[in-house]
C-alpha cells in the first residue's frame, strides 16, 4: 500500500490471515524479509534482506483485510567474498534505506509524468 525508506504498510486479504499468514502480526513483533523492487530503467528486480518491526495493526471487521505498518531496523547485504551469506547492519531511524527512497521517488515521477503537469493532477 505504501513504501518509504523507513519502512512500509501493506493490506493482509482474509484469505491469507486464515492460512496463519499474517493473523498474529502484533503490535511490536518482529521479522525478516524479502522485498523485490521492481528497477524501471532496465526491468530488472532490485533486492532487500530487511529485518523489521511492527508498528501497527489494523483490522477491517467488515472487509477482515488487515493493514500492517512495519519500520525498518536492519538490512542485510550480500559479501562479494561470501555471496551465501549475509552480512547485516542497522538502518538509521531518520535516513531510512536510501537506496528505497531513490526508487520510490522515482515512481512518484513517473506517475506524475504519466498523469501530465496540471494543477489539478
Amino acid at each position: 500500500m505504501n513504501l518509504s525508506a523507513g519502512g512500509l504498510r501493506f493490506e493482509a486479504p482474509p484469505d491469507s490471515q486464515e492460512h496463519g499468514e499474517t493473523a498474529e502480526l502484533k503490535i511490536g513483533d518482529r521479522f525478516y524479509l524479502r522485498l523485490d523492487l521492481e528497477s524501471p530503467a532496465d526491468n530488472e528486480s532490485i533486492r532487500y534482506f530487511l529485518y523489521g518491526r511492527v508498528r501497527n495493526a489494523y483490522e477491517d471487521f467488515a472487509s477482515r483485510r488487515k493493514e500492517v505498518g512495519l519500520r525498518f531496523l536492519s538490512q542485510a547485504r550480500r559479501p562479494s567474498d561470501n555471496p551465501d551469506s549475509l552480512a547485516w547492519s542497522p538502518i538509521d531511524d531518520e535516513a531510512g534505506v536510501e537506496s528505497i527512497d531513490n526508487w520510490v521517488f522515482k515512481r512518484h515521477l513517473e506517475m506524475h509524468r504519466e498523469r501530465g503537469s496540471s494543477p489539478d493532477s
